[in-house]
């Protein structure tokens, strides 16, 4: 059944223009309007630029990084506008980027030129990887990426450190999978002060850069117990005043819309009553506060 507050602004990830997803991205989006999603905003992953930042499915393939850009000019100058097109009247669609930060030394020019070449209507702003080293893919990745940083309280605070340097520099419209770093991390590692500070520290981020918090559906299909980011930290950021958002993260039709019930539950027990949705207004990108409704 559609209802307004179903709504994604993190996924629709197709096996078109990503290797490690499934489908077309016409699957995706009659997947949406068939799950009910009033808004479904397309992230299609920005082109890295490097072989050595490849993933293991991508070279499996002999997927290059020439292939990547081919792939994301596909998406963003022809298949999405083409699907707008089509199933504009029926589900509105976004044309976004989900951000890569490698290399780190020098990816916000380039993610702020991709931005204009292929006129990308918002950014969802991901952290991926910390020192060039990826913190989602396999918990081997995890374990050498706190190798590198010394420890794995120190990896968490670098991640956090690496995501407001993104929100400084980019602005994105969304913020995805805020506490994405607990995926791999020990379940015993302790949550000390300095920890907690640097997750309020991203928290006056997203505030200072406008961004819409996203929760994440995802997180259950991993095998954590809350979603991202935890109740806790939600609970932060509506004492804060930031806005929330929803992303299935999907990455296969089959994923279109899970869990954003679990979603909704969790905004409704951080205190929430709204979610909010980008909509084109007059003077570009607006957001629209979406009433959630009571608790059932």
């Amino acid at each position: 059944m559609r209802a307004d507050w179903r709504v994604s602004f993190h996924g629709g990830h197709s096996g078109e223009f990503c290797a490690h997803a499934r489908g077309t991205l016409e699957e995706v989006v009659r997947a949406a309007i068939a799950a009910g999603l009033s808004h479904l905003g397309v992230s299609e992953h920005a082109p890295r630029v490097r072989e050595i930042d490849l993933y293991p499915d991508e070279t499996l393939h002999g997927i290059g990084v020439a292939d990547l850009l081919d792939k994301f000019s596909r998406y963003a100058r022809e298949r999405f506008p083409e699907l707008a097109a089509r199933y504009g009247d029926r589900i509105a669609l976004l044309k976004g980027m989900e951000t890569e930060v490698v290399p780190h030394e020098d990816y916000a020019p380039r993610m702020q030129a991709f931005r204009r070449e292929f006129e990308i209507e918002y950014l969802v702003g991901s952290v991926h990887h910390v020192r060039n080293v990826s913190i989602d893919s396999s918990r081997t990745e995890w374990i050498r990426a706190a190798q590198e940083a010394h420890g794995a309280e120190r990896l968490v605070l670098d991640y956090y450190r690496a995501q407001r340097e993104m929100l400084d520099l980019l602005r994105p419209e969304v913020v995805a999978h805020f506490d994405l770093i607990k995926l791999f991390a020990p379940r015993d590692l302790p949550e000390g002060a300095a920890v907690r500070r640097a997750i309020d520290e991203s928290l006056a981020a997203v505030l200072r850069a406008g961004s819409l918090l996203e929760v994440n559906g995802k997180a259950w299909a991993k095998g954590l117990s809350e979603p991202y980011p935890s109740i806790e930290i939600l609970s932060r950021a509506r004492e804060m005043g930031i806005p929330a958002t929803f992303g299935d993260d999907s990455h296969a039709p089959e994923e279109v819309g899970r869990n954003l019930d679990r979603c909704r539950a969790a905004l409704l027990a951080a205190g929430f009553s709204e979610v909010h949705a980008l909509v084109r207004g007059t003077n570009g990108l607006e957001r629209r506060a979406i009433p959630l409704g009571a608790a059932s």
